[in-house]
Protein backbone atom coordinates (compact mmCIF):
# COMPACT_ATOMS: atom_id res chain seq x y z
CA UNK A 1 0.00 0.00 0.00
CA UNK A 2 1.14 3.97 -0.47
CA UNK A 3 1.55 5.64 2.08
CA UNK A 4 1.63 9.26 1.13
CA UNK A 5 2.93 12.31 3.89
CA UNK A 6 0.71 14.89 5.16
CA UNK A 7 1.80 18.26 3.81
CA UNK A 8 3.11 19.49 7.00
CA UNK A 9 5.90 17.17 6.85
CA UNK A 10 7.06 17.81 3.41
CA UNK A 11 9.51 20.62 3.00
CA UNK A 12 11.37 20.08 -0.20
CA UNK A 13 11.70 20.36 -3.91
CA UNK A 14 12.75 16.77 -3.85
CA UNK A 15 9.83 15.52 -1.29
CA UNK A 16 7.13 16.78 -2.90
CA UNK A 17 8.24 15.63 -6.26
CA UNK A 18 9.05 12.24 -4.83
CA UNK A 19 4.87 12.49 -3.59
CA UNK A 20 3.73 13.45 -6.50
CA UNK A 21 5.18 10.67 -8.15
CA UNK A 22 3.88 8.40 -5.26
CA UNK A 23 0.36 9.52 -5.97
CA UNK A 24 0.15 8.81 -9.68
CA UNK A 25 1.63 5.08 -9.38
CA UNK A 26 -1.38 5.29 -7.28
CA UNK A 27 -3.35 6.90 -9.89
CA UNK A 28 -2.15 4.65 -12.83
CA UNK A 29 -2.65 1.66 -10.82
CA UNK A 30 -5.78 2.18 -9.44
CA UNK A 31 -6.97 3.25 -13.02
CA UNK A 32 -5.21 -0.11 -14.57
CA UNK A 33 -7.58 -1.73 -12.02
CA UNK A 34 -10.52 0.11 -13.34
CA UNK A 35 -9.55 -0.84 -17.10
CA UNK A 36 -9.20 -4.46 -16.19
CA UNK A 37 -12.89 -4.62 -13.52
CA UNK A 38 -14.29 -2.42 -16.78
CA UNK A 39 -13.17 -5.19 -19.00
CA UNK A 40 -14.20 -7.92 -16.68
CA UNK A 41 -17.88 -6.54 -16.45
CA UNK A 42 -18.03 -6.19 -20.21
CA UNK A 43 -17.17 -10.07 -20.69
CA UNK A 44 -19.44 -10.58 -17.99
CA UNK A 45 -22.84 -8.73 -19.51
CA UNK A 46 -21.43 -10.59 -22.94
CA UNK A 47 -22.09 -13.79 -21.09
CA UNK A 48 -25.02 -13.06 -19.70
CA UNK A 49 -26.48 -11.97 -22.91
CA UNK A 50 -25.43 -15.66 -24.58
CA UNK A 51 -27.41 -16.88 -21.78
CA UNK A 52 -29.97 -15.06 -22.17
CA UNK A 53 -30.18 -16.03 -25.98
CA UNK A 54 -29.87 -19.98 -25.01
CA UNK A 55 -32.48 -19.61 -22.30
CA UNK A 56 -34.59 -18.55 -25.46
CA UNK A 57 -33.71 -21.34 -27.25
CA UNK A 58 -34.02 -23.98 -24.52
CA UNK A 59 -37.45 -22.07 -23.65
CA UNK A 60 -38.19 -22.42 -27.75
CA UNK A 61 -37.65 -26.20 -27.73
CA UNK A 62 -39.56 -26.77 -24.39
CA UNK A 63 -42.65 -25.15 -25.75
CA UNK A 64 -42.17 -26.91 -28.99
CA UNK A 65 -41.70 -30.32 -26.66
CA UNK A 66 -45.37 -29.60 -24.77
CA UNK A 67 -46.87 -28.62 -28.45
CA UNK A 68 -45.74 -32.12 -29.58
CA UNK A 69 -46.40 -33.96 -26.26
CA UNK A 70 -49.99 -32.51 -26.29
CA UNK A 71 -50.51 -33.65 -30.06
CA UNK A 72 -49.63 -36.63 -29.10
CA UNK A 73 -51.70 -36.89 -25.76
CA UNK A 74 -55.01 -35.96 -28.11
CA UNK A 75 -53.87 -39.02 -30.72
CA UNK A 76 -53.67 -41.07 -27.84
CA UNK A 77 -57.27 -40.01 -26.77
CA UNK A 78 -58.41 -40.67 -30.23
CA UNK A 79 -56.64 -44.19 -30.38
CA UNK A 80 -58.62 -44.77 -27.22
CA UNK A 81 -61.64 -43.51 -28.16
CA UNK A 82 -61.65 -45.53 -31.35
CA UNK A 83 -60.74 -48.79 -29.25
CA UNK A 84 -63.22 -48.86 -27.11
CA UNK A 85 -66.24 -47.90 -30.19
CA UNK A 86 -63.99 -50.81 -31.76
CA UNK A 87 -64.98 -52.90 -28.72
CA UNK A 88 -68.49 -52.20 -28.36
CA UNK A 89 -68.66 -52.69 -32.44
CA UNK A 90 -67.79 -55.92 -32.09
CA UNK A 91 -69.89 -57.78 -30.25
CA UNK A 92 -72.68 -56.57 -33.07
CA UNK A 93 -70.39 -57.56 -35.55
CA UNK A 94 -70.11 -61.33 -34.02
CA UNK A 95 -73.03 -62.41 -34.79
CA UNK A 96 -73.14 -61.52 -38.44
CA UNK A 97 -69.64 -62.85 -39.35
CA UNK A 98 -66.92 -64.92 -37.90
CA UNK A 99 -64.69 -63.04 -40.63
CA UNK A 100 -65.56 -59.80 -40.04
CA UNK A 101 -65.12 -60.33 -36.01
CA UNK A 102 -61.10 -61.61 -36.81
CA UNK A 103 -60.33 -58.67 -38.98
CA UNK A 104 -61.78 -56.20 -35.92
CA UNK A 105 -59.57 -57.85 -33.41
CA UNK A 106 -56.69 -57.41 -35.65
CA UNK A 107 -57.30 -53.59 -35.99
CA UNK A 108 -58.07 -53.33 -32.04
CA UNK A 109 -54.60 -55.08 -31.78
CA UNK A 110 -52.55 -52.85 -33.93
CA UNK A 111 -54.40 -49.95 -31.92
CA UNK A 112 -53.71 -50.89 -28.61
CA UNK A 113 -49.67 -51.64 -30.33
CA UNK A 114 -49.74 -47.73 -32.04
CA UNK A 115 -51.06 -46.52 -28.59
CA UNK A 116 -48.26 -48.05 -26.45
CA UNK A 117 -45.79 -46.47 -29.00
CA UNK A 118 -47.33 -43.27 -28.75
CA UNK A 119 -46.85 -43.76 -25.08
CA UNK A 120 -43.78 -44.34 -25.18
CA UNK A 121 -43.65 -40.98 -27.26
CA UNK A 122 -45.25 -39.38 -24.17
CA UNK A 123 -42.83 -40.49 -21.45
CA UNK A 124 -39.88 -39.97 -24.09
CA UNK A 125 -41.34 -36.38 -24.32
CA UNK A 126 -42.41 -35.66 -21.01
CA UNK A 127 -38.23 -36.47 -19.83
CA UNK A 128 -37.01 -34.34 -22.58
CA UNK A 129 -39.29 -31.52 -21.06
CA UNK A 130 -38.39 -32.33 -17.78
CA UNK A 131 -34.69 -32.11 -18.42
CA UNK A 132 -35.26 -28.56 -20.61
CA UNK A 133 -36.33 -27.21 -17.32
CA UNK A 134 -33.97 -28.67 -15.09
CA UNK A 135 -31.39 -26.81 -17.90
CA UNK A 136 -33.64 -23.93 -17.78
CA UNK A 137 -33.34 -23.46 -13.88
CA UNK A 138 -29.69 -23.87 -13.78
CA UNK A 139 -29.53 -21.15 -16.73
CA UNK A 140 -31.72 -18.98 -14.65
CA UNK A 141 -29.14 -19.23 -11.33
CA UNK A 142 -25.91 -18.94 -13.42
CA UNK A 143 -27.85 -15.42 -14.81
CA UNK A 144 -29.06 -14.85 -11.09
CA UNK A 145 -25.21 -15.51 -10.14
CA UNK A 146 -23.40 -13.16 -13.28
CA UNK A 147 -26.02 -10.48 -12.33
CA UNK A 148 -25.15 -10.55 -8.46
CA UNK A 149 -21.11 -10.36 -9.20
CA UNK A 150 -22.13 -7.83 -11.65
CA UNK A 151 -23.88 -5.98 -9.47
CA UNK A 152 -21.30 -5.76 -6.55
CA UNK A 153 -18.46 -4.88 -8.98
CA UNK A 154 -20.61 -2.16 -9.90
CA UNK A 155 -21.48 -1.39 -6.30
CA UNK A 156 -17.51 -1.19 -5.42
CA UNK A 157 -16.93 1.75 -7.82
CA UNK A 158 -19.60 3.78 -7.62
CA UNK A 159 -18.62 3.55 -3.82
CA UNK A 160 -15.06 4.14 -4.92
CA UNK A 161 -16.00 7.17 -6.89
CA UNK A 162 -18.55 8.40 -4.15
CA UNK A 163 -15.02 8.40 -2.23
CA UNK A 164 -13.32 10.02 -5.34
CA UNK A 165 -10.44 7.64 -5.02
CA UNK A 166 -11.14 7.28 -8.76
CA UNK A 167 -12.11 9.32 -11.46
CA UNK A 168 -15.57 8.12 -13.62
CA UNK A 169 -14.96 6.71 -16.80
CA UNK A 170 -16.67 7.22 -19.38
CA UNK A 171 -18.05 3.16 -20.05
CA UNK A 172 -19.66 3.59 -16.51
CA UNK A 173 -21.72 7.33 -17.51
Amino acid sequence: MIKLKPESEITTKEDAISQLKLANAARDFLADNLKKKAKKIDDLEKEIFTLQEEMKNQKNLYTKGIEKMNAFEKMLENEKKNLNDAQKNLVAVQAQNKAEIEALKAQISNSEKERNELQIKKTQLKDQVLKLRSENIQIYRKIAVFQEVLNKIKAYFDGMQEAKLLKPLESFK
